[in-house]
């Protein structure tokens, strides 16, 4: 949330001009993710999924979703 975390840098243009910054941004944010043990990264923009599955290294097993794909993962399971 942005009370603990900042922006992924998909949003305001940034990802179209500066794209080797905006990569940077989204792994800083996976970082922290793995830092406090999260398995999974919800958010409501499809610009940060984006952005975030994008800059996912190979070696991080995070999970990054909409939070209405992860509420159907999670019906489709039933």
């Amino acid at each position: 949330n942005r009370v603990n975390s900042l922006c992924c840098g998909a949003g305001g243009g940034v990802r179209g001009a500066y794209a080797a910054n905006s990569i940077g941004m989204a792994r800083r944010r996976l970082k922290e993710a793995e830092e406090v043990g999260a398995e999974i990264v919800l958010t409501e923009c499809n610009s940060c999924v984006h952005n975030l599955r994008n800059a996912k290294l190979r070696s991080q097993k995070l999970q990054i979703y909409t939070t209405s794909q992860f509420m159907r993962s999670l019906l489709k399971g039933r």
